[in-house]
């Protein structure tokens, strides 16, 4: 039965995980369309955000404690991306992204 909520509990946990990750990411997009709607471009990088005074005290990382990646995708489906890597890190591949898109 101890196992049993152990179990519980780590799956709890790593769902409560994503989603705050998601939800930063939904709210780092915000921020970035607002930069984007004030400067008339999308940010090079996440610390622009922070310079300009979009951003509080530090950029967002995700619930892992990790930074979001971000780049200017102009060719692409997206204007950007912006994901975490999530629970496994870089190594996870891409099927363990967690995307704001």
């Amino acid at each position: 039965m101890a196992g049993g909520s152990i179990y519980f509990a780590m799956n709890f946990l790593e769902n409560t995980r994503r989603t705050a990750t998601k939800t930063a990411l939904q709210n780092l997009k915000v921020t970035i369309l607002n930069y984007k709607s004030e400067k008339g471009d999308y940010p090079k990088t996440l610390q622009e955000l922070l310079k300009a005074g979009f951003l509080q005290k530090a950029v967002p990382k995700d619930s892992w404690d990790r930074a979001f990646v971000y780049r200017l995708t102009p060719d692409g489906k997206n204007p950007y991306e912006l994901y975490s890597y999530g629970p496994k890190g870089k190594g996870g591949g891409k099927e363990s992204r967690i995307s704001a898109w």
